[in-house]
This record gives C-alpha cells, structure tokens and sequence, in this order.
C-alpha cells in the first residue's frame, strides 16, 4: 500500500485508522472479484470522521463504494492518494 499525503500532514496518526478502513474495503473488493489482481487507486478525503472516497480504476471504485461515508475513528481532516497492490489469492 502507498499512501500519499498531503503536504503538511504528519501521517502517523493517521495510518492505523485508516488502514482499518482499507483493509475492510479490501476484503470487500476481494469476496467480489475472488482470484484477480490489480491496483486500487483512489483519493480518500477524511472530513468530520467520515471517509469519502474517488475512485481512479474499476478497483478505485469497488474501494470507493465500500467505504464511501464510513465512518473513520479520526478527528483530523485530510486528503491521501491511495495505490494498493491486490494480487490473487493463490
């Protein structure tokens, strides 16, 4: 997983909220497309504790609407670019 985050954004705080709100996106995005790979990628936007998220590819847009409007256990306000690697579950 690569997380880009906006300039001025000390990341560390941010990483383990967030990577519970990807990993059970992910999990959904797999259960849906079982054996295929590929990169996820999106702009996730954290405002108010919820997430909202765009979609750039057809995996972007599954992690899209997993997660759109879920609710995040962080009460920053912050912007990442997201690419996550999906490989097949061999």
């Amino acid at each position: 997983m690569k997380a880009t985050f906006d300039p001025g954004v000390e990341p560390g705080s941010h990483i383990a909220p967030l990577a519970t709100i990807v990993a059970s996106a992910r999990a959904s995005c797999f259960s849906a497309n079982t054996g295929l790979a590929g990169v996820a990628t999106a702009d996730i936007d954290v405002q108010s504790k919820r997430v909202h998220v765009t979609g750039h590819n057809s995996w972007g847009d599954c992690f899209a609407k997993a997660i759109e409007g879920h609710p995040i256990n962080d009460p920053a306000s912050y912007k990442v670019a997201l690419q996550l690697s999906l490989g097949s579950r061999a």
